[in-house]
C-alpha cells in the first residue's frame, strides 16, 4: 500500500519537474520562487514532497523540500493575524483560536 501512494504521489513532482528543477538554481530568487510554486500545489502535494525529500541528497534542495511542506503543513505565525486566518480558511485548514481581550499577559 505504502508503495502505490508513494508512486500516485511522484506523478505530482517527479525529478524533472521545473519547480524542482529551479530547487537547483544557482540564483536564490529562482530557488525561493521553486519553492513558493511547489507551496502553492497545496496539500495534494505533499506526499510527493516528503517522498522526495527523504531520497534527496543535495542539503539545500532537501531543506527547501521540508521547509515547503512545512509552509503546506502548518500555519505560520504572523504580526498580519487576519492575513494569517485569510491564508489558512482559504487553505482548509482548521483552526484553533485563543484571544484573551486583555491582551498576552491577561488581566493585570
Amino acid at each position: 500500500m505504502n508503495q502505490m501512494l508513494v508512486v500516485a504521489a511522484l506523478v505530482l513532482v517527479s525529478q524533472d519537474d521545473p519547480a524542482l528543477q529551479g530547487l537547483r538554481d544557482a540564483d536564490i530568487e529562482v530557488r525561493q520562487r521553486a519553492e513558493d510554486a511547489l507551496v502553492a500545489r497545496g496539500e495534494a502535494g505533499v506526499a510527493a514532497l516528503e517522498a522526495l525529500a527523504a531520497r534527496e541528497t543535495d542539503g539545500e534542495v532537501r531543506g527547501r523540500l521540508r521547509r515547503a511542506i512545512d509552509r503546506i503543513t502548518k500555519l505560520e505565525f504572523s504580526a498580519d493575524l487576519e492575513g494569517s486566518l485569510k491564508r489558512a480558511a482559504a487553505a482548509g485548514k482548521r483552526l484553533f483560536v485563543v484571544a484573551a481581550p486583555e491582551g498576552i499577559g491577561g488581566p493585570t
